[in-house]
């Protein structure tokens, strides 16, 4: 595909893009009410967003996506598969997730290399539930992973070395966080603000600024169960102007400051 094209499939069934290489196309790979087309072995570079998927089930599988202004963007209606690709030094988000209608917009995220990208390495804002596993996100210029006022399942990803932001952000959402490495981000490990009913279970949570903070809720329960939070440069969890948490069984230990501090908030 060259300079400004635009490749797009309509109305069509199982539609395979196998070892193409997309260079300085607006749009590489746009989708539409298709059953389950699959894009594999890519290398997609310089085009608007490497990859949009509107109303579409597609299978998105070990494709090299950089470069672009966006990697991958998924609006509509779509359980799209997002797996095994590197998604790197795009000039946005690795992956946004939005725009979904009536609670189906249900993708999962599972086993990508999402790097160095110039704002977040997955944003999600949709009314539908994202699966997010197993996948490397590290390096990205404002933070890992951000939910905003929408819910998702994190699990069992490595989020790391992120400048300039927290390692999951949770803004008015309710999401499921479980078995994640989440380290050595500039900001928090993991951030919560507003309304939220989020669980954050069983992780590894070590060398960020807090290793928790919520803070500015006024509705929902959050619940901090049986993580690992140890040498924060600040608090190990922080709770300011908080509704209600729920600590427990935590191993909160060799933080710069507190391991529990809290101010006008409910545990």
């Amino acid at each position: 595909a060259n300079y400004k094209d635009i490749v797009l499939t309509a109305n069509a069934t199982d539609i395979t893009f196998t070892n193409v290489s997309f260079n300085k196309s607006r749009v590489a790979f746009v989708p539409r009410d298709l059953d389950f087309p699959t894009e594999k072995n890519n290398i997609i570079s310089n085009c608007n967003y490497g990859v949009s998927l509107s109303g579409s089930d597609a299978i998105i599988s070990d494709n090299e996506i950089k470069l672009n202004y966006g990697g991958i963007l998924i609006t509509a209606y779509s359980d799209a598969v997002i797996e095994g690709n590197n998604i790197s030094n795009n000039e946005f988000n690795g992956i946004d997730i939005i725009e979904s209608i009536a609670n189906e917009n249900n993708p999962i995220v599972i086993d990508n290399n999402v790097m160095a990208n110039s704002n977040y390495g997955i944003y999600v804002n949709s009314n539908g539930t994202a699966n997010i596993t197993r996948n490397i996100i590290r390096i990205n210029q404002y933070g890992g992973v951000y939910v905003d006022n929408s819910a998702a399942y994190i699990f069992d990803n490595s989020i790391y070395n992120n400048f300039n932001g927290s390692g999951v952000t949770e803004e008015d959402s309710n999401s499921i966080i479980i078995g994640n490495l989440i380290y050595d981000n500039y900001k928090e490990g993991v951030l919560v603000f507003g309304k939220s009913g989020s669980v954050i279970e069983k992780n590894g949570i070590m060398d960020n600024n807090n290793g928790i903070l919520a803070r500015d809720g006024n509705f929902g329960n959050l619940v901090v169960y049986d993580n690992a939070i140890n040498t924060s440069n600040e608090n190990g969890i922080k709770l300011e102007n908080f509704a209600a948490a729920n600590i427990t069984l935590n191993d909160i230990g060799v933080n710069e400051r507190d391991g529990i501090w809290t101010n006008n908030s409910v545990v």
